[in-house]
């Protein structure tokens, strides 16, 4: 069982370091784009009348994938006045197992309905002519990432680690 997790634990490392990665690579071109954008406004060489398109299906990837990447590493927003409150008493471990479970059921969520989303999506964007499932396939790609995490984590509280460091 040790190895097992140590294994999906690789796992999740290395899909948190693409997604971040990607990340890096959205926000880059986001950048690029929008200052791109700026000098076409101020200096009208080329017409970027597609802008809004590329941003938009960047940025809906960029949010995605850094979510779920942050919550994957416990590094999202979070009150975390109970959990410290609870470490080290025999409350810490049903604790840390409801959250998981209330996670796993947000991430679950998303995933459902951000793929449900996807399959019912028929349109294209105006002007690149995109399929818009490209863009909502952003939601259940990390919805799906998350359940994972929450997975493992709900594992890890079952096996009764203690906390990580917060």
């Amino acid at each position: 069982m040790n190895k097992t997790f140590a294994a999906l634990t690789v796992i999740q490392r290395r899909i948190e370091n693409l997604f971040q990665a990607l990340c890096l690579i959205c926000g880059a071109l986001l950048f690029l784009l929008l200052t791109g954008n700026v000098f076409t406004r101020i200096f009208p060489v080329i017409s970027l009348h597609w802008f809004g398109e590329i941003v938009e299906l960047l940025f809906a990837w960029l949010i995605f994938l850094g979510s779920a990447v942050l919550y994957s590493r416990r590094e999202h927003f979070m009150i975390d006045w109970l959990s410290q409150k609870t470490a080290g008493t025999s409350f810490a471990s049903p604790y840390r197992i409801f959250i998981a479970l209330v996670g796993l059921v947000f991430s679950g969520t998303l995933f459902l309905e951000g793929f449900r989303l996807t399959v019912l999506a028929h349109d294209w964007t105006s002007v690149l002519r995109i399929p818009r499932k490209f863009f909502y396939l952003s939601m259940p790609v990390g919805g799906i990432f998350m359940v994972y995490a929450s997975l493992l984590e709900l594992v890890d509280g079952i096996r009764k680690k203690p906390d990580k460091a917060e």
